[in-house]
């Protein structure tokens, strides 16, 4: 058998109803229903929630007798100090004056932005390096591009009179074997 709350599939506990997470909570006084108590021995849906006080309106109160709909915001705490309009964040104070987290690096009097951190102490995200990054110059793959390069190189320059090539300086080219040399 399972748990007498609506939608809780736990099996029930020897002897009893409720599972082992409800075992310790009453159901609704209002027959045939099988939700748990808010207030007042009764369920959210059956008057444990207080409704909005204002005309025609059946949702539940939160801050003063009023829904979230119908009452009003409450006003944002602004800076303690002199002349400053600024939200409070943390000791009554704006982020400028002092309110914000302090950076977790020691003696850093600098507000933390990310992580508890600020910028300059954030912690570095770098990819790590390996054997066949573009540092390694040496690597196979490095060559095997060299040659790549040379071979579409020597068939482009299939194609041209080698009398008329010329660098970007105006001095004759010749191909040797795939590479361009200077005269």
């Amino acid at each position: 058998m399972s748990c007498c709350f609506n939608k809780c599939s736990q099996p029930s506990l020897p002897l009893s109803n409720k599972c082992a997470f409800h075992r310790n909570r009453r159901s609704c006084q209002v027959d045939d229903c099988h939700n748990q108590v808010f207030a007042r021995n009764l369920c959210v849906r059956h008057g444990g929630k207080r409704l909005c006080s204002y005309p025609e309106c059946l949702s539940n109160a939160r801050i003063a007798g009023r829904c979230a709909r119908h009452g009003t915001d409450a006003p944002k705490r602004t800076c303690n100090e002199a002349s400053c309009y600024r939200i409070a964040h943390r000791l009554g104070r704006c982020i400028r004056h002092g309110g914000g987290r302090p950076c977790k690096t020691r003696a850093c009097p600098t507000h933390a932005r990310s992580g508890g951190y600020c910028w300059r102490h954030r912690p570095s995200v770098s990819s790590p390096v390996t054997a066949e990054s573009p540092q390694d110059l040496e690597s196979p793959r490095w060559e095997a591009l060299d040659a790549l390069d040379a071979h579409i190189l020597a068939s482009v320059l299939a194609d041209v009179d080698p009398g008329c090539l010329v660098t970007p300086q105006g001095v004759p080219a010749l191909s040797v074997t795939g590479y361009v040399v200077v005269l």
